[in-house]
């Protein structure tokens, strides 16, 4: 009995754990600083077009079937108010338009002078003169209307404002038709840019 008194000290002695040394607290060297806002910067890359604004945009357009006799201007190119842009003349369907309506007003002129000298004969009546005059009116006003919009012979295109040039459809010997817009002229400073960006971005 007195061995086995002895032995069961020795027992809990081994079975009990050695105690863990107190842990070390950490040592962090910390700056301050000044709380500042600023902007936080970040890079997204995204494709799409830059375009004029519509409403900064001059339209040039030719109100007669004409051919582009020469061009001064490529597109792209920064041009100032009054430079000379395009130079048109007449195509061939012009120039026999303007043929006919000449004829058409000395054929005019003509016949008022003859219904004019037949009146005073007492040999037409003042309804014939006045019809006569109104046909000589009008075959002289579409003449004289062509005839001012073709530049006589040679129209040169200006520029209107200061810009850049583009929307330039036409090259030299080109027919362009009558109505068509030969070139835009919009201003450097209002260009809007429209880019595709994916949603998750």
């Amino acid at each position: 009995m007195k061995y086995l008194l002895l032995f069961l000290p020795l027992i809990f002695a081994a079975c009990t754990a050695k105690p863990e040394p107190a842990p070390t607290p950490p040592s962090v060297q910390v700056q301050t600083a000044v709380v500042r806002e600023m902007p936080l910067e970040q890079t997204l890359t995204a494709y799409g077009i830059a375009e004029f604004d519509p409403a900064s945009t001059q339209t040039l357009t030719v109100q007669f079937e004409a051919q582009v006799a020469s061009l001064q201007v490529a597109a792209g190119q920064s041009v100032h108010a009054g430079q000379v842009l395009m130079t048109l003349e007449p195509s061939a369907g012009t120039r026999l338009q303007l043929d006919r309506l000449a004829r058409e007003q000395d054929a005019g002129a003509h016949n008022l002078e003859r219904l004019q000298r037949l009146l005073d004969e007492g040999l037409a009546t003042n309804a014939d003169v006045q019809a006569a005059a109104l046909t000589a009116a009008s075959a002289r006003e579409a003449h004289r209307s062509l005839a001012a919009r073709t530049g006589g012979g040679l129209l040169k295109l200006r520029a209107p404002v200061d810009g850049l040039v583009y929307g330039l459809p036409f090259a030299p010997g080109d027919v362009v038709p009558a109505g068509s817009v030969v070139l835009r002229i919009g201003a450097a400073n209002h260009l809007r840019v429209r880019l595709g960006v994916e949603p998750e971005e």
